[in-house]
């Protein structure tokens, strides 16, 4: 209890404090005579007080008569002890001087008893029921406690994630040493322009980005951190739960899609523009294949009519404004043992292979540009793999290639395609010019990431495992997301 290091000294000085107030009690003149005087407790002294968490009130002096309205005799026992309720007082007296939640002490020649009295360490209303059970009497005292001077303050929630454009409500708690709320006013700041702050608290943004919000009590200082992201919608798999999911980029409005235990390859699942179907690849005990679901109900074969010489379907990539679905296959007509790329309608038919015959075979990550005319792909690039892409009309690859390069995405704007290369995200022009690192270095865990574009192709979202990061093209910065943690995959609309 908060309250014990001053237990030693209050035992020490009660005995002389109760009997003081005693001696004072005692000397003031009782106006009431016998007839006027009502049976039971009368308080003299040191009742129905209001005070802060554990202030020391003082004495409370009783002064007790029987039926007859007589003072109660010398001696008679009378018992002090704290109601159950928001909370307490504690009490002492002359001859048990240690503070706890019940005493009994005796009454005096003139009918009275005097304890000491500390308020709970609890805001509350505190009740302290006082018994003289030989005259079958008892009387209820009542105590107010309040919060102590302020000792924290503190901002609630923590690290909140909210959209460009809404709002989030933060509220201050200011509390005394013991955990009680008060009613300071506060003040609010934020470390940015970007982001405001009203005097109740609630945050708006315009930018994306990772703020800090303080609110000021006085002396006392707390700060959170607030992100703002984008508005969007993300599909994706979590790894975890097994699960093809919708989810918001501030972590709302998730919602299950289909469950999804093998994805082969990789789920990848991808909306399909102008639509609310996703499609994605799983696994079906023989092969990878892919499939489609909606919101309205469970998924389907997404392919009509496959060649019976194409075995495996994985990687879907739908063009952003053409009716083509990219997709990397394993077909005996690939002219290699692996994969190689083709494409579909929206519709699931028309189904064709790309670049038959030629280097693009043992190609993967197929990324088309918007208008589906190339594809982007991760392809053997002088013995290793690299960025490459291929003209979709004439079948031919472009004379430039990015060593080491992995994971491409073609932005929606079409100006730029996004890769991984030795785990750092960087971007490149269509034709192979201006190729550079979107930041200066990034986590080894980013090896192995994965991409999706903002609509606007402004920001790209990086995904691996159970680490999410929203980084602006433009300049780099970059904002964790944690309210993704654990799915990857991601595609944005």
């Amino acid at each position: 209890m908060a309250i014990a290091p001053r237990i030693r000294a209050h035992a020490l000085a009660v005995s002389s404090l109760a009997a003081t107030a005693l001696s004072n009690a005692c000397a003031e003149k009782d106006t009431a005579s016998p007839e006027q005087a009502q049976p039971g407790i009368r308080v003299l002294r040191g009742a129905n007080i209001t005070d802060t968490a554990a202030a020391d009130v003082g004495a409370l002096v009783i002064e007790v008569r029987d039926r007859n309205r007589k003072l109660a005799r010398l001696g008679t026992m009378v018992r002090f002890a704290v109601m159950p309720g928001a909370t307490d007082v504690l009490v002492s007296s002359p001859t048990a001087p240690r503070l706890g939640q019940s005493v009994e002490t005796t009454t005096d020649g003139s009918g009275r008893a005097v304890v000491d009295v500390r308020l709970g360490v609890r805001a509350g209303v505190a009740r302290l029921l006082v018994t003289a059970a030989s005259l079958s009497i008892e009387d209820t005292l009542r105590y107010t406690v309040l919060a102590a001077s302020p000792a924290s303050v503190q901002v609630t929630p923590t690290d909140t994630v909210f959209t460009v454009g809404e709002d989030v409500s933060a509220r201050s708690l200011v509390r005394d040493r013991f955990g009680n709320l008060r009613t300071d006013s506060v003040t609010w700041s934020l470390n940015s322009t970007e982001v405001v702050v009203s005097s109740t608290g609630r945050v708006s943004a315009s930018v994306p980005g990772v703020y800090v919000l303080r609110v000021r009590a006085g002396v006392l200082i707390d700060s959170t951190r607030v992100t703002a992201v984008p508005d969007g919608q993300i599909a994706g798999w979590d790894q975890d739960r097994q699960e093809i999911l919708t989810i918001r980029l501030d972590g709302t409005r998730r919602r299950i899609r289909t469950h999804l235990a093998n994805p082969g390859l990789g789920a990848r699942p991808r909306w399909i523009a102008g639509s609310n179907r996703i499609v994605f690849a799983q696994s079906n005990g023989q092969g990878d294949e892919l499939r489609v679901v909606d919101s309205a109900g469970p998924p389907s074969v997404f392919l009509a009519n496959v060649p019976a010489t194409m075995t495996r379907q994985s990687e879907p990539a739908p063009a952003a404004a053409a009716n083509w679905l990219f997709f990397t296959v394993k077909d005996s007509r690939c002219g290699a043992p692996t994969y190689c790329l083709a494409r579909a309608r929206l519709d699931g038919t028309s189904i064709e292979l790309l670049g038959t015959g030629s280097p693009v075979a043992d190609t993967f990550r197929p990324s088309p540009s918007p208008d589906g005319l190339k594809v982007a792909h991760a392809a053997f690039v002088n013995s290793g793999y690299g960025i490459r892409v291929l003209d979709v009309a004439t079948g031919t690859l472009a004379s430039w290639a990015i060593d080491s390069g992995t994971f491409p995405q073609w932005s929606p704007r079409g100006d730029l395609i996004a890769y991984m290369q030795f785990g750092i995200p960087s971007v490149v022009r269509p034709d192979g010019t201006g190729a550079r690192r979107i930041v200066p270095e990034a986590p080894d865990s980013w090896l192995y990431s994965h991409f999706t574009w903002s609509p606007d192709g402004t920001w790209v979202v990086v995904s691996y495992k159970y680490r999410v990061f929203l980084i602006r093209v433009a300049d780099g910065r970059m904002i964790p997301m944690p309210q993704l943690a654990g799915i990857v995959e991601l595609d944005w609309r």
